[in-house]
């Protein structure tokens, strides 16, 4: 099982280069939606927009995509020769400040939520943020509602304080889907041990 945690697979592939993403031997692909540095309104907006793009596009092309929402859908996708596509926001602004908005989500089928990107929103710090404070109030309360319906945390662009913290405050493992090792390369980006160590004890993903 070939599973990409952070891809794009854009509405203007061509049906050839979908066949070669399947060929390849890759199962699942999780896709951004909407541009992560757009905020207030915008975002939650742009979300809706880009969900109902593509479902669209998934549907018109049932013979070589499938939305996946459960390990069921990947399953299925893979035995019909598929490409299973599941949903993501690499930052929590399409939320703003409504949790509501987690199970909206949720049911529209987004199964997976990066609580920042590069920079402090309501939920925490980003990894470009001069200080990091961490988790804030609304980012636990968030990470709690997440936890409950089933939504993964993923904590990468995170601030090393934020991410530390969304693991001590996640009862669910989670993931950082995409980084690199920070005492091996030097990276803004990149994570130290301790939080690898940490999500890896925790029965989390490093991507």
């Amino acid at each position: 099982m070939i599973l990409d945690a952070n891809t794009e697979i854009r509405l203007t592939y061509p049906e050839e280069l979908l066949k070669e993403i399947i060929d390849s031997g890759t199962n699942g692909v999780s896709i951004t939606l909407t541009d992560p540095k757009a905020y207030g309104e915008r975002a939650f907006t742009d979300a809706l927009q880009d969900l109902l793009s593509y479902d669209r596009h998934i549907a018109s092309h049932s013979n070589l995509l499938q939305k996946a929402t459960c390990v069921a859908d990947i399953d299925r996708a893979t035995a019909e020769g598929h490409l299973a596509i599941s949903y993501q926001f690499q930052n929590t602004t399409p939320i703003q400040k409504d949790l509501s908005r987690t199970e909206l989500f949720y049911h529209l089928g987004v199964r997976s939520i990066q609580l920042t990107y590069n920079y402090q929103n309501y939920v925490g710090s980003g990894c470009r943020d001069r200080q990091d404070g961490g988790v804030s109030t609304f980012g636990v309360e968030l990470i709690e509602r997440m936890n409950e319906i089933g939504m993964l945390v993923d904590v990468s662009h995170a601030g090393m304080a934020t991410m530390a913290d969304a693991v001590e405050v996640s009862k669910q493992p989670i993931i950082i889907s995409h980084t690199a090792c920070q005492s091996v390369h030097p990276h803004i980006r990149n994570t130290t041990d301790e939080n690898l160590r940490a999500v890896a004890e925790k029965g989390g993903v490093i991507g």
